[in-house]
């Protein structure tokens, strides 16, 4: 049973990884474009080529910033149509991980004002998850500047972090 919803879940996630016609995806590892949220949470983080894994006992924050075309800051060329986030739970017990994508810029700047959108994944011991954004969750249609905050709890782990775009028609 555990081997089959391994097998189901890696196809999922497969699935999503792909880009879709008239798509373009931009992914990353997490030591990539992550890092710890205070200096504090660095002790308990080990950043590796393929993960950043939370060693300690307690509860480390991890921000993401993922780089925007420039396109799409200016108002055209590419729409940020998902935001994806890869976790794995390596320990054995459930773990719930919970991430907030927050779009937009700090004040003073009105045009781009901040939206957090918190989300929540249950890992079971041993397995990975993902949490999805999609543009039709925001009234905008789309994201301009999207970053990520996670709660990684002990023993899990942010793998890839991945933005699909849709290429405007000509």
């Amino acid at each position: 049973m555990t081997t089959v919803r391994a097998m189901l879940a890696a196809a999922a996630t497969a699935a999503l990884l792909l880009a879709a016609p008239a798509r373009a995806n931009d992914w990353s590892n997490a030591v990539d474009v992550c890092q710890g949220a205070r200096s504090s949470f660095d002790d308990d983080l080990r950043k590796r080529p393929l993960a950043i894994n939370n060693e300690g006992t307690q509860p480390s924050f991890v921000s993401c910033s993922i780089r925007a075309p420039l396109g799409q800051i200016n108002g055209g060329g590419t729409n940020v149509t998902q935001i994806i986030v890869l976790l794995t739970n390596r320990a054995s017990t459930a773990q719930s991980v919970s991430c907030t994508l927050v779009d937009g810029v700090a004040a003073p700047f009105p045009s781009f004002p901040a939206l957090y959108l918190p989300k929540t994944v249950d890992l079971q011991p041993g397995s990975f998850g993902v949490i999805n954004w999609f543009d039709f969750e925001t009234e905008a249609g789309r994201y301009r500047l999207p970053n990520l905050s996670c709660a990684l709890p002990p023993e899990t782990e942010v793998n890839i972090v991945q933005m699909n775009t849709a290429v405007a028609e000509a």
